[in-house]
């Protein structure tokens, strides 16, 4: 019995982080997560936000943190754009249409990534 208890216990212990998803939906040219306006969202490294168009016009996603630079594109109502966050530290999110729409991540240095 004990061997068994060791040997589950061994398997918990070794299993990998699992990455997380997080959805940030685009509307009333507004960040939201879970339905509410959002400014600052933390996650870990290897997580991954999903970005959804809930307006009726393009949105687009870009960053020029020298941490994690990279621009998603211009997209419509209903298309989805993703971004995997690698590497901790902040990193400041704009709409490039819409330059009052702000979001900071703060990725935190998880069991995800090291």
């Amino acid at each position: 019995m004990f061997r068994s208890f060791y040997i589950l216990l061994i398997m918990f212990v070794a299993l990998p982080a699992v990455a997380k998803e997080f959805v940030v939906s685009q509307k009333n040219t507004m960040f939201l997560f879970q339905g509410s306006p959002v400014e600052q969202i933390q996650v870990e490294a290897g997580d991954r936000i999903k970005f959804i168009n809930d307006d009726p016009f393009y949105h687009n996603i870009f960053s020029s943190s020298e941490l994690n630079r990279f621009d998603l594109g211009v997209f419509h109502q209903g298309e989805v754009r993703s971004i995997t966050f690698e590497r901790h530290g902040e990193v400041d999110l704009e709409c490039s249409i819409h330059p009052d729409m702000l979001l900071k991540v703060d990725v935190q240095q998880g069991a995800n990534h090291e």
